[in-house]
């Protein structure tokens, strides 16, 4: 097994699942991530340093991923992260563990074992506590896509923040704003009445172009 720190390992790595979404791939670590063969995570640690490896290897891991300089892992039914010293900065606790793509931050959203979304930094400093949004996306071009849960009639209220937690999209401003985490789109997709709204990823409050939507 290759292990790359690119959408490429993603894409192979990581199981797609997410909130209720069966239209949705994300690129996760999480509870339920088949176990590696020995022969998988020797090969996978021979990228890392002797201490992560020692690590690993002391905690028996059940899968190991590695994005961003860090390592993500699975012991059980938890999920956990060690930095490049091989210190555990995520406690082996979270049930899912979602990486960033393509953005300067290395912020990872993560569910902890209440069912909570936050977010924490390489360090395993807490960045976006846990509860403020039901739904975290992950982060790309740091910024992530969030919501505050359903209503009654199962909608939605979606925003986005960036990696220092403000938000650049207010809740309410658009009727829906699609998933964009590790997508290919140029844009950041957004509906509101009768018409799409195609926002860019550098700064989506800057609407690139409109159209009528046509369903």
């Amino acid at each position: 097994m290759i292990v790359r720190n690119d959408a490429e390992t993603l894409h192979s790595y990581f199981l797609p699942l997410h909130q209720n979404s069966k239209d949705m791939e994300k690129y996760f670590l999480i509870d339920t991530t088949p176990p590696q063969s020995l022969q998988e995570q020797s090969e996978a640690l021979k990228h890392v340093a002797l201490e992560v490896a020692e690590t690993c290897n002391r905690l028996r891991c059940d899968a190991i991923r590695i994005i961003e300089g860090c390592t993500l892992i699975r012991k059980g039914r938890k999920c956990g992260i060690i930095n490049k010293e091989g210190r555990i900065v995520v406690p082996i606790e979270m049930h899912v563990i979602i990486p960033p793509v393509n953005s300067q931050g290395k912020l990872f959203c993560t569910k902890d074992c209440q069912g909570r979304w936050g977010a924490v930094d390489e360090n395993g400093k807490i960045r976006i506590s846990y509860g403020t949004y039901h739904n975290m996306w992950g982060f790309d071009h740091d910024l992530c896509l969030v919501d505050n849960g359903t209503d009654k009639k199962g909608f939605a209220d979606r925003a986005i923040i960036d990696s220092d937690g403000n938000i650049i999209v207010e809740f309410g401003t658009y009727s829906s704003i699609w998933d964009f985490y590790a997508k290919p789109y140029p844009s950041i997709v957004a509906e509101k009445e009768e018409r799409k709204y195609y926002l860019s990823k550098e700064n989506p409050s800057v609407i690139i172009r409109e159209e009528i939507n046509i369903k």
